[in-house]
């Protein structure tokens, strides 16, 4: 039988959870055993090279996106020559993709060591670290992409999850072990491409059980990747974005410098993955929705998403503002080759993250319709601001000035699609959306100030993790509070779709999501 999207989305939930706190773990102790073993200038190196690399993927752009919305008709529809058509067109992508991200990863190795300045490796190092650090991607071109973008639009994102989190654990032990060891970086970074190699052997082995009959090499259908060039332009244009920043830094900054954002920024991406726990799939699940033509149930389902949405990141992100500081402090204690301890940065990349989430409701749904081509001036203008307004800033104001930029290029593209979605996507009210972001903010600074006003500061990981507990009980009662206030129909309706899932019966129209 069938199981609905609702069953779907519960195990992807589980699943996505589950990740998220191995991601979360892990990704906390393994830049603390680098930070540890090898100094602040080597965490920098590998952040930076890392979001060099990310410029590399800009050769994928839009076939992911492109072929996960292609095979939602056929797998709804349960079409399994379509299906494989679609997927042996990926798989001949992918290989493509592959080998020009191959030759890519050469050009940046023999390029990098000239962009920045160090002494802590030479150009051979520096390149042949580039070159370890690029493998990860070579592993997800040749092997995985195909099996990810096959599970991900037939909502088995936990298929996914599973593996992934498995891959984290092993790639955490391989660091540990390489240190413990005495291996240099790049040797201890070439043992963890291990753990990549195992989550294509798990991915390659569920999918063949899931889908017996499936043909990798049927006849490609290349015309259903057609919405590949619209998603490309985002995506491209989004990578510039995102990388930009990284690019300037390395240019205008010092390693060391970088690593300090390298720590916030990764405390920021543990409570952003946080959010993914209850997000995941549902990107999927609305493009579903949308490909049966019930356009109630989706204007229905997408205002209480977005209300619940806004009732979560206003909790974690009032947490995060709360108890980031002395979490740096207590993170970074005996580290002094620089000063980690930046509490106007701390704000800022708080309400970045907040502002640039505010937005996430408007931006699932314009992937889940295949909406590709109405962001396109956005995007593109969001680029602009973000490359010309960070190298201004970077320039005058260090780091600061540059998480100020993002938070500009952030709220721009926040306005554009308040202004887009009741146009191009589902009719929602842009004056109560904008009421209930406002309101969020409202609720974390006011949390921010009452905290602050209690002197309370943790000395170590036991008593921060009891005061991250107390902030985030406070927080979820004052954000409820404030919603129940506002927006009671919506909170109830939320709370019924949570009983259903429990257990209790309910309509199709009303649980499934």
């Amino acid at each position: 039988m069938r199981q609905t999207r609702t069953k779907q989305f519960i195990k992807n939930v589980i699943a996505s959870a589950l990740l998220q706190v191995v991601t979360i773990v892990t990704g906390f102790i393994s830049p603390k055993l680098m930070l540890s073993a090898y100094g602040s200038e080597i965490n920098g190196i590998t952040t930076s090279i890392n979001q060099f690399i990310s410029y590399i993927y800009v050769i994928e752009a839009g076939l992911s996106t492109a072929t996960t919305f292609a095979l939602y008709k056929p797998l709804a529809d349960k079409d399994n020559a379509a299906r494989d058509s679609i997927v042996s067109a990926a798989r001949i992508s992918y290989l493509r993709i592959g080998l020009i991200f191959s030759l890519a990863s050469v050009g940046l190795a023999l390029v990098y060591p000239f962009i920045g300045e160090t002494e802590a490796l030479g150009y051979f190092e520096l390149a042949l670290l580039v070159l370890v650090l690029c493998a990860n991607g070579t592993i997800k071109y040749f092997i995985l992409a195909k099996y990810r973008t096959l599970l991900t639009a037939d909502q088995c994102g936990y298929a996914i999850s599973y593996s992934s989190a498995i891959q984290l654990i092993v790639h955490l032990a391989l660091i540990w072990t390489g240190i413990r060891l005495g291996l240099g970086v790049i040797a201890v970074r070439a043992l963890a491409i291990i753990s990549f190699l195992l989550t294509s052997v798990i991915l390659a082995v569920y999918v063949r059980i899931r889908y017996p009959g499936i043909n990798f090499k049927a006849e490609p259908n290349m015309k259903a990747l057609n919405k590949r060039r619209d998603a490309m332009f985002n995506q491209i244009v989004g990578l510039v974005t995102s990388g930009a920043p990284m690019f300037i830094m390395t240019a205008l900054l010092n390693f060391k410098l970088i690593s300090v954002y390298s720590i916030y920024n990764m405390i920021a991406g543990s409570v952003a993955r946080g959010i993914t726990v209850f997000t995941s799939g549902l990107s999927d699940a609305f493009g579903n929705i949308n490909a049966t033509g019930d356009k109630e149930l989706l204007k229905k389902t997408t205002e209480q998403f977005r209300t619940g949405f806004y009732i979560l990141i206003t909790i974690l992100y009032a947490t995060m503002l709360v108890t980031l500081m002395p979490f740096i402090s207590i993170y970074t204690k005996g580290i002094t080759d620089i000063n980690y301890y930046l509490p106007v940065f701390g704000i800022l990349i708080t309400a970045k993250g907040f502002i640039e989430n505010a937005r996430a409701p408007h931006g699932m749904l314009v992937y889940s319709f295949g909406k590709f081509k109405c962001i396109r001036r956005q995007t593109a203008t969001q680029a602009v601001i973000v490359v010309v307004l960070t190298a201004v800033f970077t320039k005058l104001w260090g780091l600061i000035g540059s998480i100020i930029a993002l938070c500009a290029a952030d709220v721009y593209m926040l306005v554009e699609f308040l202004i887009l979605s009741p146009r191009e996507l589902v009719d929602m009210s842009i004056a109560r959306n904008v009421r209930q972001i406002l309101q969020s903010a409202a609720v974390i600074a006011a949390l921010y100030v009452g905290f602050g006003l209690t002197g309370i500061v943790p000395d170590d990981y036991l008593g921060w993790l009891g005061y991250a507990c107390l902030v985030g009980v406070v927080s979820s009662a004052a954000t409820l509070a404030v919603y129940i206030l506002f927006d009671g129909e919506d909170v109830t309706a939320l709370c019924r779709r949570l009983m259903a899932l429990a257990g209790r019966k309910k309509k199709r129209s009303e649980t499934d999501i």
